[in-house]
């Protein structure tokens, strides 16, 4: 007796989506006929899942983005109202002309230009940030633990700091990943290939800042092939901390930070740090891996280790 067997197999492909400063949020947000903003397609969870990708075209975008994956509210973000991944299919979010990426600048005059809370699954690539205030590109793990965050040929030129300067300590960064509290992580990130240049972190009597700083619980990162030109302060920070709650530290460990380029540290104003310092540890902890960097900083330190 034969007996055969039918199965019924539903295949599910991947999804593009398209950004344009011509277009409209109404769209359907094709090639033809695509989203006018950044901010309403990382909101479109709806439409976009693991394994899709939006590209935003070439273009000027005077916004601030807020990928909220948390449980509540965040700036003028409900909930949980971010794109995310899957653990086996991220979301990507990238420039559609590598050779001319989107520009976005100075967004409703926010301290940061692009956050990501609580998301986690998501690739960004080819962005340009561009004469913006405060900070440009963060990552939080606030609520919830956050994983697989992976950033490749961000641009980050002239990061300003208003001499009115009225913003705490986590507004003042170009590129921040940030898990202050042991209990929720950020693991398994990456940022490559990234260029910054004039960032400015600080104003006189106002402590420094990074240009690019690994805060808290972050496991499993690597930093690999950026180029920091004309930064203050600090070039990479891996900092822990000591507060998180109930005094038990939040510290990063598992760091690799591998064949960057530092041409530019200057000093602004400094009460705070001897100088300008192209790679900075404090602690900080375990398996920490730095390779074969480069700092082309006439007088500048290389690399300084404090309480790891």
């Amino acid at each position: 007796m034969l007996i055969v067997f039918f199965f019924s197999t539903t295949l599910t492909s991947a999804k593009d989506f398209y950004v344009s400063p011509s277009g409209n949020n109404s769209n359907n947000g094709s090639q033809n006929n695509p989203w006018k903003t950044i901010q309403y397609a990382v909101t479109q969870k709806s439409k976009v899942s693991g394994g899709d990708t939006i590209y935003i075209m070439p273009g000027t975008y005077s916004e601030a983005v807020v990928m909220n994956g948390s449980t509540k509210a965040f700036e003028d973000q409900p909930a949980n109202t971010s794109v995310q991944g899957t653990k086996t299919a991220s979301t990507t979010i990238k420039g559609l002309n590598k050779n001319n990426p989107p520009v976005i600048t100075n967004g409703k005059n926010k301290v940061f230009q692009w956050l990501m809370i609580d998301v986690s699954n998501i690739n960004i690539e080819n962005i340009k940030f561009q004469n913006y205030y405060y900070s440009g590109f963060k990552v939080i793990a606030k609520n919830k633990a956050v994983s697989n965050i992976h950033v490749k040929k961000l641009t980050l030129i002239n990061q300003m700091v208003p001499d009115d300067l009225k913003v705490s300590w986590q507004g003042r960064f170009a590129i921040l990943f940030s898990a202050p509290d042991y209990r929720y992580p950020i693991t398994n990130i990456s940022l490559k290939d990234s260029y910054l240049d004039k960032i400015v972190t600080r104003q006189p009597a106002v402590d420094g800042h990074e240009c690019i700083r690994v805060l808290g619980e972050v496991k499993y990162a690597v930093l690999q092939n950026n180029t920091i030109g004309k930064c203050t302060n600090l070039g990479i920070d891996v900092l822990g901390l000591d507060r998180a709650p109930n005094f038990v530290k939040a510290q990063p460990n598992y760091i690799v930070l591998r064949n960057n380029t530092f041409t530019g540290l200057y000093k602004y104003v400094s009460n705070w740090v001897a100088t300008p310092t192209a790679i900075y540890f404090d602690r900080a902890g375990n398996f920490i891996l730095v390779e074969n960097n480069k700092i082309i900083s006439k007088g500048r330190l290389q690399m300084l280790l404090r309480q790891t």
